[in-house]
């Protein structure tokens, strides 16, 4: 049996509203992604008994086979990331309509150097607001999702990221990362305070936070550092999304610990 089919058989089932009120839940698939690698079938049959409400896959232009997959599992991409070359979002609107996806996220700036100067930031909210404006005639909400050097650059004394977010349409959507936010030290919730209904999706994740910026494994929920009582409560009423950019052993029981965690969080 290989980890993927163990993991499938003793992953809990249930509904995250059976303890969350109407809270979303969602997997991003980047966490398990060499399981997919090895085994595809095994591994979505997995994340399928975690009861999730949604998916959230990436690099989905370069992924046919994600539609047909994810329904043979019984599991829905409500959101997805995707990376455009050079602002054209074409491509990863036809994957994000095939896969019914209704948010479509670009998770980085690509070109890093853009984030160091204002007319940088600029040009990238240019390019997201006109995917936004294309995806809006396809009834999909583009969005976008920070790491941690957003927040090194302070442009007319705001962070660069809060920059960004002010340049950006009011119709695009924004996935905080809110490991990456405070590896970069912002106070979470506060940010989360600031940017109010701007924010749709939050990336749930724990690790070491001591100040060094030096990049270790995620741990599971409630075992690294994060003061998630105060991001999930902060975050209540957004869609929340468990992802592992990293792990230190084990990786599925760790994802299943961390569903569970959030299954039975309350305020």
């Amino acid at each position: 049996m290989n980890p993927a089919e163990a993991w499938w058989d003793a992953a809990p089932m249930g509904n995250l509203t059976d303890s969350v009120g109407t809270m979303t839940l969602s997997l991003q698939l980047y966490t398990v992604r060499d399981l997919l690698n090895a085994d595809r079938d095994a591994t979505l049959a997995a994340v399928a008994g975690l009861g999730l409400d949604e998916v959230e896959p990436y690099g989905i232009e370069h992924f046919p086979w994600l539609p047909e997959a994810l329904t043979q599992h019984g599991l829905r991409a409500g959101s997805a990331h995707t990376m455009p070359v050079n602002g054209d979002w074409t491509p990863s609107l036809a994957a994000a309509k095939a896969l019914g996806v209704t948010t479509l996220i670009q998770p980085s700036p690509g070109d890093w150097d853009l984030l160091s100067s204002r007319d940088g930031i600029a040009t990238l909210a240019d390019r997201i607001n006109a995917g936004a404006e294309q995806a809006a005639d396809l009834g999909i909400t583009v969005g976008y999702h920070n790491h941690d050097r957003e927040f090194d650059s302070t442009i007319d004394s705001v962070s660069g990221f809060e920059l960004l977010v002010s340049l950006l349409r009011d119709d695009v959507a924004i996935e905080l990362d809110t490991y990456w936010a405070a590896f970069a030290g912002q106070d979470v919730p506060a940010l989360l305070s600031r940017l109010g209904n701007r924010v749709t999706h939050l990336h749930i994740k724990d690790g070491v936070l001591d100040g060094s910026r030096e990049r270790r494994p995620n741990a599971a929920l409630g075992m690294g550092d994060m003061d998630l009582d105060a991001v999930l409560s902060a975050g209540a009423g957004k869609v929340w999304v468990v992802e592992f950019d990293e792990a230190d052993g084990d990786l599925l029981p760790q994802v299943t610990a961390s569903v569970e965690f959030l299954k039975g969080w309350s305020k």
